[in-house]
């Protein structure tokens, strides 16, 4: 007896007969009707119909063309320029250089154009204002209040933006000026922002009362405020700005999503215990949830809620941060590690030591260097991606 599969499968190599249980993939087509999985060679056939033979035709026919078009497909694949659909992976990380900040530094910011990097050092409440190209720091700016725990920048007006967790509002910050330039009141112990992406709205995280407060930056106004259940702890905006998520952490941690126009939660999707930080690929098509607890990083499809895959990392991941081309993540972890993955292939790429708690990431617009703040060590580490 010869195995025969059909010609809508997948070509297998001369000889090869399945072994004993084996079965089809489920994703290949169905036999078709009548179709014989074995054949006889040794039976022969004298008598066979016109319409055998006609049919003996047909599958000969077939099978030529479905040669053929696999031959032309390769023929294709292996002349055509690669079109960019799948980034390069930037897997290796060396640690090339230090920045000296101030006590506890959390978060970064980094201009569109990479030539000014912004630290927000939480516990001496100031802001660290560093020439990355020199790896040098052009100043140090007090910023009121106690607990500086997030940083964004608005390049279209040249201003950072800071909660004070101790304070109940928002700090203005010309960091090229080194002034604080004015103060927006909010809820009490904000915590996490997010800048939209023309610029005009700010989201706030008010802790206290479990809600997002969205401030119109030409007025310095709050213009709405959405609760959120659960514990709102961390924010990303798809990159079309339309859509807010807002990530919970309790013991079933959950990711409300917003829509931006119509200010309102639309949905919630599960995150998993503990999530500690999302991201989201530049394309909007993907959210990085990493787990702490678990010590994983889950990948989640926005639109559908599928959780997609769990990928396991060294202990405690904490944040996260996706290159400008969507193809690597890179993760700090309570391990005193940093992580890259290899976000089409769901694994990771490699791993860097890196000492003094490192928290807060930012990748360069070119995505060939990570800063990393070292939360016990009082710096920023210059990592360059290969």
């Amino acid at each position: 007896m010869r195995f025969n599969p059909p010609p809508n499968w997948p070509p297998v190599p001369a000889g090869w007969e399945p072994a004993p249980g084996w079965q089809p993939d489920p994703e290949w087509p169905p036999v078709p009707q009548d179709w014989p999985l074995w054949i006889d060679d040794h039976l022969s056939h004298p008598a066979s119909s016109p319409r055998s033979r006609l049919r003996a035709v047909s599958i000969v026919a077939v099978v030529v063309v479905v040669m053929a078009a696999a031959v032309a497909w390769f023929a294709v694949r292996a002349t055509s320029p690669d079109t960019g659909d799948h980034p390069a992976v930037r897997g290796t990380m060396t640690l090339t250089g230090t920045v000296p900040v101030e006590l506890n530094p959390t978060s970064l910011a980094l201009s569109r154009d990479g030539s000014l990097l912004l630290v927000a050092n939480n516990t001496a409440a100031t802001l660290s204002v560093i020439d990355p190209a020199r790896l040098q720091s052009l100043r140090t700016v007090a910023v009121p209040g106690d607990y500086q725990s997030d940083v964004v920048f608005d390049d279209s007006s040249g201003l950072a933006y800071l909660p004070s967790y101790g304070g109940s509002h928002v700090s203005v910050v010309d960091p090229r000026r080194g002034a604080v330039v004015d103060r927006i009141s909010v809820g009490a112990k904000p915590g996490a922002l997010a800048l939209s992406a023309d610029g005009k709205l700010l989201f706030v995280l008010e802790t206290v009362d479990d809600r997002v407060a969205i401030i119109d930056l030409s007025t310095r106004r709050i213009l709405d405020r959405i609760a959120i259940s659960g514990s709102p702890d961390t924010l990303a905006q798809s990159p079309d700005g339309r859509t807010l998520y807002v990530q919970t952490w309790e013991s079933a941690s959950t990711i409300a999503i917003i829509d931006v126009p119509t200010r309102r939660v639309t949905r919630s999707l599960p995150a998993g215990p503990n999530a500690s930080a999302i991201a989201i690929t530049p394309r909007g098509d993907e959210l990085l949830v990493a787990n702490v607890y678990q010590n994983t990083v889950s990948i989640i499809d926005p639109d559908d809620g599928r959780m997609i895959t769990p990928i396991p990392v060294p202990k405690g991941p904490i944040h996260i941060a996706v290159s400008p081309d969507g193809g690597t993540a890179y993760v700090s972890t309570q391990g005193d590690a940093l992580i890259s993955i290899d976000i089409a292939a769901r694994r990771i790429a490699g791993t860097l030591a890196v000492d003094g708690a490192p928290s807060g990431l930012q990748v360069s617009p070119d995505g060939r260097t990570l800063y990393v703040t070292r939360s016990t060590d009082k710096s920023v580490a210059v990592v360059s991606l290969t």
